[in-house]
């Protein structure tokens, strides 16, 4: 996935989970190339199904927590993301896209949306690392 060779990253992931469907890594890989794609639905079952085997990936929470709000669905989002700061509190991406939901919902919660974007700039660049 990495040097964008996404077919030949999807057929690998798909023989890794015909052996074992039940993978969570290969599952957050696969839902995350289907984000990437662009495919939201699929990305969707995937991801979710990952979160579900293995709840503690903060990466996992993250990538489903963007497919959801592709997908229009706040609240899951938020449940996502604040389950991915739970894991790693300073990771500044999670609270930068915190800081987005709570400015644009109606009404905005502009407190706090200026907390989760205060934090996303001091956040802790070790935390973003997978």
């Amino acid at each position: 996935m990495d040097l964008n060779k996404l077919e030949e990253a999807e057929k690998l992931l798909l023989r890794a989970l015909a052996i074992d469907p039940q993978d969570s890594a290969s599952l957050y890989l696969i839902g995350s190339l289907k984000f990437k794609q662009e495919k939201y639905d699929a990305a969707l079952d995937y991801l979710a199904l990952s979160a579900r085997l293995a709840p503690n990936k903060a990466q996992t929470q993250l990538f489903l927590a963007k497919t959801l709000m592709q997908k229009g669905q706040r609240m899951p989002a938020e449940a996502a993301l604040r389950k991915a700061i739970q894991l790693k509190p300073g990771w500044g991406d999670v609270h930068y896209l915190l800081a987005v939901i709570y400015a644009t919902q109606r009404p905005p919660y502009k407190e706090l949306a200026q907390w989760h974007y205060q934090k996303s700039l001091a956040g802790d660049p070790r935390a973003t690392r997978i």
